[in-house]
Protein backbone atom coordinates (compact mmCIF):
# COMPACT_ATOMS: atom_id res chain seq x y z
CA UNK A 1 0.00 0.00 0.00
CA UNK A 2 1.16 3.75 -0.57
CA UNK A 3 -2.01 5.36 -0.36
CA UNK A 4 -2.84 7.29 3.01
CA UNK A 5 -6.40 8.19 4.28
CA UNK A 6 -7.27 11.20 6.93
CA UNK A 7 -10.42 10.98 8.80
CA UNK A 8 -12.42 13.97 9.21
CA UNK A 9 -14.03 13.96 12.67
CA UNK A 10 -16.29 16.41 11.98
CA UNK A 11 -17.41 15.07 8.27
CA UNK A 12 -17.58 11.82 10.23
CA UNK A 13 -15.45 10.38 7.00
CA UNK A 14 -12.72 9.47 5.42
CA UNK A 15 -10.64 10.84 2.55
CA UNK A 16 -7.51 9.85 0.40
CA UNK A 17 -4.62 12.16 0.56
CA UNK A 18 -3.35 13.19 -2.32
CA UNK A 19 0.56 12.58 -1.85
CA UNK A 20 1.78 8.83 -1.36
CA UNK A 21 4.06 7.26 0.95
CA UNK A 22 7.85 6.96 -1.23
CA UNK A 23 7.64 3.08 -0.78
CA UNK A 24 4.61 1.06 -1.21
CA UNK A 25 4.44 -0.80 2.61
CA UNK A 26 2.19 -2.70 4.97
CA UNK A 27 2.46 -4.18 7.99
CA UNK A 28 4.29 -0.85 8.91
CA UNK A 29 4.33 0.67 12.34
CA UNK A 30 3.43 5.06 12.63
CA UNK A 31 3.32 7.46 15.12
CA UNK A 32 2.88 11.54 15.60
CA UNK A 33 5.52 13.74 16.91
CA UNK A 34 6.00 17.35 16.84
CA UNK A 35 3.37 17.84 13.82
CA UNK A 36 4.77 15.02 11.90
CA UNK A 37 3.65 11.84 11.06
CA UNK A 38 6.30 9.22 11.22
CA UNK A 39 5.71 5.55 9.51
CA UNK A 40 8.62 2.79 10.36
CA UNK A 41 9.45 -0.86 9.02
CA UNK A 42 6.74 -2.79 7.01
CA UNK A 43 6.64 -5.09 3.84
CA UNK A 44 6.77 -4.21 0.56
CA UNK A 45 5.12 -8.13 0.31
CA UNK A 46 8.56 -9.56 -0.40
CA UNK A 47 10.47 -8.34 2.48
CA UNK A 48 10.62 -6.67 5.58
CA UNK A 49 12.07 -3.02 5.52
CA UNK A 50 14.27 -0.76 7.47
CA UNK A 51 12.99 2.12 5.69
CA UNK A 52 11.24 5.32 7.10
CA UNK A 53 9.51 8.22 6.30
CA UNK A 54 7.72 11.41 7.73
CA UNK A 55 5.04 13.60 6.77
CA UNK A 56 4.75 17.86 8.04
CA UNK A 57 1.25 18.16 9.33
CA UNK A 58 2.11 21.63 9.02
CA UNK A 59 2.39 21.78 4.91
CA UNK A 60 0.53 18.45 4.09
CA UNK A 61 2.76 18.39 0.85
CA UNK A 62 4.72 15.29 0.77
CA UNK A 63 6.36 11.90 2.70
CA UNK A 64 9.89 12.53 3.29
CA UNK A 65 12.42 9.51 3.65
CA UNK A 66 14.38 9.51 7.15
CA UNK A 67 17.41 7.59 8.28
CA UNK A 68 16.65 3.92 7.78
CA UNK A 69 16.32 1.48 10.70
CA UNK A 70 19.08 -0.49 12.06
CA UNK A 71 17.53 -3.50 11.18
CA UNK A 72 14.16 -4.41 8.94
CA UNK A 73 10.82 -4.84 10.99
CA UNK A 74 7.13 -4.95 10.61
CA UNK A 75 4.26 -5.69 12.77
CA UNK A 76 5.74 -3.75 15.63
CA UNK A 77 4.88 -0.64 18.03
CA UNK A 78 5.69 2.67 17.85
CA UNK A 79 5.18 5.30 20.46
CA UNK A 80 6.48 9.32 20.92
CA UNK A 81 7.49 10.20 24.38
CA UNK A 82 9.03 13.62 24.78
CA UNK A 83 11.02 14.57 22.10
CA UNK A 84 11.77 10.76 20.82
CA UNK A 85 10.07 8.19 19.14
CA UNK A 86 10.70 4.11 20.29
CA UNK A 87 10.05 1.24 18.24
CA UNK A 88 9.95 -2.74 18.67
CA UNK A 89 12.27 -4.16 16.50
CA UNK A 90 13.39 -6.96 18.44
CA UNK A 91 11.60 -10.57 18.40
CA UNK A 92 12.70 -13.40 20.66
CA UNK A 93 10.96 -16.81 19.83
CA UNK A 94 11.85 -17.80 23.36
CA UNK A 95 8.40 -19.91 24.68
CA UNK A 96 8.74 -16.94 28.06
CA UNK A 97 7.44 -14.18 25.72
Amino acid sequence: LDGVEQYDLKENQWKSLPFPLTSRRGRVSGTILHDQIYVCGGSNGQKELNTAERLDLKSMTKWSTIKELSAPVAHSGALHLLFSTYLSTRFSSSSDV
